[in-house]
């Protein structure tokens, strides 16, 4: 694809993203679904600046297991079955547009470590949208930390609905986060890179060896978490 019109299309559906935010957001309105009122999700003052913000950032924890289960479930099938393709195009384009939407809300609720992370993520997708032979490491590695996020995503839902099997959600994927993130997308950029000069995917580099030091870091958060996880399921202590 032509890396112009890549570009356009990405900001075009960073457009599409915010209008899914903006119908999530107003769903309550037009249906008896009450869960967006539920002052236990957020705070009990609901004109506060922290309850708006726990509600955007509940709105966007939606959003963003949309697009997980997207990229992490069903662009495995794209990948290995339409190689070289437009379905790859678009799949680029898709969790391209999404990391430039998500960029901006989490500038708007000041979650800067998530803006770098997005940045370190949405430039691999953008520099490859016209190379082929670049597009499919990219995605790969794309769909393998998109895996992890959407059991963390889909755990954080739960906990917010009161739903006691949010801890079994996030305990499976403390296991899940470390084997994909921290041997699959290692082995995925190292094996790859060697196919290319170090001058050619020099960017590549860069991002790639970033977000690999960010899955160790997270890592360890996730190791903690763990063993408090198993702890609170073994002796059903509950929060």
């Amino acid at each position: 694809m032509n890396f112009l019109l890549g570009c356009i299309c990405i900001y075009s559906f960073s457009k599409l993203w915010k209008y899914f935010q903006y119908v999530i957001l107003n769903t309550d309105k037009y249906t008896n679904n009450e869960v967006f009122k539920k002052k236990r999700l957020f705070e009990n003052n609901t004109n506060s600046q922290e309850y708006k913000k726990n509600k955007i950032y509940y709105i966007n924890t939606i959003v963003s297991c949309f697009h997980s289960f997207i990229c992490g479930f069903i662009l495995p099938y794209f990948i290995y079955n339409y190689q070289n393709s437009i379905y790859l195009d678009f799949f680029c384009i898709f969790s391209s547009s999404y990391f430039l939407y998500d960029t901006y809300e989490c500038l708007n609720i000041n979650e800067y470590m998530y803006v770098l992370h997005h940045i370190i993520s949405f430039i691999p997708l953008l520099l490859s949208v016209n190379d082929y032979n670049l597009l499919e490491p990219v995605l790969t590695v794309t769909f393998l930390s998109e895996n992890t996020a959407f059991f963390h995503n889909l755990g954080y839902i739960l906990k917010k609905n009161n739903i006691y099997y949010y801890k079994h959600v996030w305990l499976f994927n403390v296991v899940n986060f470390i084997v994909l993130r921290l041997v699959f997308i290692p082995i995925v950029f190292f094996y790859e890179s060697q196919k290319y000069t170090y001058e050619d995917v020099l960017p590549f580099y860069i991002s790639f060896t970033a977000l690999i030091a960010g899955n160790i870091h997270w890592a360890k958060g996730q190791i903690r978490s763990g063993k408090k996880l198993v702890r609170e399921i073994i002796y059903k202590k509950i929060d």
